[in-house]
């Protein structure tokens, strides 16, 4: 096998090879391939990997740079949103895998190239389309709902405090003419008064572009679809593997793996819970992990970013 290298290493990507205990010959998806980091320490543990993505530009160059592995049919490379996972295995004629894996952040070269619209450092067209072959971009989003609108997604997907505020003042904005990115980020900036700006220890217009990225991508409802299939797909001892990088996407995933790995709570304090099967799978450790702290210091990125494990420990209905 040739040896490759990359000059991209991605976030917890030892903590990712550690968790996951591949074993030769083990079937992989990894729901978001994007430069292929991780699927690539995957394949050189001897893992197959079926990398998904829904940025044809990120599947371009995933396919170069991990071009030998696809010639040797270890790696096959799919075009589509991991929400549609189970359809796309079972066209396949795949039901179980012995892994999967989900970094849901935002890709460095979706962040640093204007073009794409997700940077408020930069100037390039509103647009924010993990896929652009279809939806509406962030500009067209905007103008197509409503100041409440904006305004409730601003405050749920952003935890924006002057949601409402930032609302009408973009609103009219885009009634105007709107802009590009930068204009957008100088219009929040400048819309947020300077005590607030000291108090912030990131960019004003940060919390209103994740909001819009994530209502845009529908961001949340992907992982919820990923949620609720995934774990369903598993071998036993299989593992799903999620990399988050703020607290909408951490309570989700949190809250979905407690329910699959512990009894269901008691309908009464001092009552037994109900009757139940003993959980299918464990999620450990409780916390998850997070960068150590040479990663943190090297990569920014990796600050904000948190690993959770499920594993399958027991098939459904299997007697204990």
């Amino acid at each position: 096998m040739t040896t490759h290298s990359t000059a991209h290493i991605p976030v917890l990507y030892e903590e990712v090879l550690t968790q996951s205990d591949v074993k030769p010959d083990d079937l992989w998806v990894d729901c978001t391939l994007g430069r292929g980091g991780h699927t690539l320490g995957l394949l050189q543990r001897g893992a197959r990997v079926i990398g998904l993505d829904r940025d044809r530009q990120a599947i371009s160059e995933s396919s170069h740079t991990l071009q030998s592995y696809l010639k040797d049919d270890r790696l096959s490379i799919i075009h589509t949103n991991f929400s549609d996972i189970t359809q796309t295995l079972k066209a396949r004629g795949i039901d179980r895998v012995d892994g999967i894996l989900a970094d849901l952040g935002v890709s460095s070269p979706q962040l640093d190239e204007a073009e794409r619209g997700f940077s408020f450092m930069k100037s390039g067209p509103l647009d924010m389309r993990m896929d652009r072959s279809h939806g509406l971009s962030a500009a067209e989003w905007v103008q197509e709902h409503s100041t409440k609108e904006l305004a409730h997604i601003f405050r749920l997907y952003g935890e924006e405090p002057r949601s409402l505020h930032l609302a009408k003042v973009i609103k009219a904005w885009s009634d105007q003419g709107g802009g590009d990115t930068l204009g957008l980020s100088r219009l929040v900036e400048t819309s947020t008064p300077m005590k607030v700006r000291r108090k912030l220890k990131k960019h004003p217009a940060t919390r209103v572009f994740q909001a819009l990225r994530i209502a845009v991508n529908d961001e949340l409802g992907a992982l919820e679809s990923l949620l609720e299939l995934a774990p369903s797909l598993l071998t036993l001892h299989g593992k799903m593997l999620l990399i988050s990088f703020h607290s909408l996407e951490d309570r989700l995933i949190k809250k979905r793996f407690r329910a699959l790995s512990e009894p269901p709570p008691s309908p009464r304090r001092g009552l037994p819970p109900p009757p139940h099967e003993p959980p299918a799978f464990t999620a450990l450790p409780r916390k998850g992990l997070i960068a150590e702290e040479g990663e943190r210091l090297g990569n920014p990125r990796s600050r904000s970013a948190r690993l959770r494990i499920l594993t399958r420990i027991r098939n459904p209905h299997e007697k204990v």
